[in-house]
C-alpha cells in the first residue's frame, strides 16, 4: 500500500543548495519496531525559507526485516505555506520492496489535486474501487498532510489523503494530552484516537487495506516542532495480529 511506504519515510536528505540561508530545519528522525523488534528507520527534513517549503528523506527496512524483503526508498513534496497551513504544489514517491519498483507523482492545485501517475501504470483488476474528481478535489499528500497548525487541536477533524494511488481518510479523535520521552527529548503530546477510512484507489478485497481499516485502536501522537508553529508525529501505534507495531521520534527538532 502505496501510503504506508510514504508515512514510513526516512533518513533525511540534502535539500536544493539554492535556498536561502535563513530557511527554518526541522528534522524528526524514527525507529519502527514490531514488539521491540527493529523493522526499519526513517526521518523527514523539513525546510521552510519565507513562504516555500520542502520535505525530503528516504526509509529502508532493518535488521531481520530486511533479511525478509528489503524496502527502501524516497519521498519529497514541495508547496507554499498560507499561514501556518502547508500547501502542497507537487509530491512524488519513488520506493522498491523486493523486486518491484514504484514512482508515484501528483500534482496539486486549487486546494485538491491537479493531477496525478503512477510508473509502471497502474492496471487495475476487476475489483478495483477507482478514483473519481470528487475523491481528491480535496486531498493532501500524506507528508505535509500530517504537519498541523500549532493554534488549533490536531485531534479535531479528518485529513484527506492521496498518495498517487490509495484515496483514504485520517479519522482524528481526542484522546487527550500525554507525556512523549525519547533518549534526547521529553514533549507533551496530544494523543488522537486514529481510523482509517477507504474512499478509493484500492482493491476490493484486498486483505491489508481492510484489515488496517478494520482496526480501532490505532493512535497518533503530534508535539509541538521547536523551531516552527505547527504539531508533527512523534509515535504511531498501529495493533497487529503479532504485537503493535511504533513509530517513534527518536529526534523532533533542529
Amino acid at each position: 500500500m502505496a501510503f504506508l511506504a510514504a508515512t514510513a519515510i526516512g533518513v533525511a536528505a540534502p535539500l536544493n543548495s539554492a535556498l536561502p540561508a535563513a530557511t527554518i530545519s526541522h528534522i524528526t528522525d524514527y525507529s519502527i519496531t514490531l514488539s521491540g523488534l527493529s523493522l526499519a528507520k526513517a526521518s523527514f527534513r523539513t525546510e521552510i525559507a519565507g513562504k516555500d517549503f520542502q520535505i525530503q528523506g528516504q526509509f529502508r527496512t532493518t535488521g531481520l526485516a530486511r533479511l525478509f524483503r528489503k524496502v527502501e526508498g524516497t519521498a519529497n513534496v514541495s508547496g507554499k505555506l498560507k499561514g501556518d497551513n502547508f500547501i502542497p504544489e507537487n509530491y512524488r514517491s519513488d520506493y522498491v520492496a523486493g523486486t518491484a519498483h514504484k514512482v508515484y507523482q501528483v500534482s496539486f492545485a486549487g486546494g485538491g489535486v491537479k493531477s496525478f501517475q503512477a510508473e509502471p501504470p497502474l492496471n487495475p483488476p476487476q475489483n478495483w474501487v477507482p478514483i473519481t474528481p470528487a475523491d481528491i478535489a480535496r486531498a493532501v499528500d500524506p507528508l505535509s498532510g500530517l504537519i498541523l497548525p500549532a493554534d488549533a487541536n490536531p485531534c479535531a477533524g479528518t485529513i484527506p489523503v492521496f498518495d498517487g494511488e490509495a484515496r483514504t481518510d485520517f479519522q482524528l479523535t481526542d484522546k487527550g494530552v500525554k507525556t512523549y520521552r525519547n533518549d534526547r527529548e521529553k514533549l507533551e503530546a496530544h494523543v488522537c484516537g486514529l481510523k482509517i477510512g477507504l474512499k478509493a484507489g484500492y482493491r476490493k478485497g484486498k486483505s491489508d487495506m481492510e484489515y488496517v481499516a478494520k482496526l480501532k485502536d490505532m493512535e497518533i501522537w503530534f508535539a509541538k516542532s521547536p523551531v516552527a508553529d505547527v504539531y508533527a508525529p512523534v509515535r504511531i501505534l498501529v495493533p497487529t495480529g503479532f504485537g503493535s507495531v511504533e513509530i517513534a521520534a527518536t529526534r523532533f527538532g533542529a
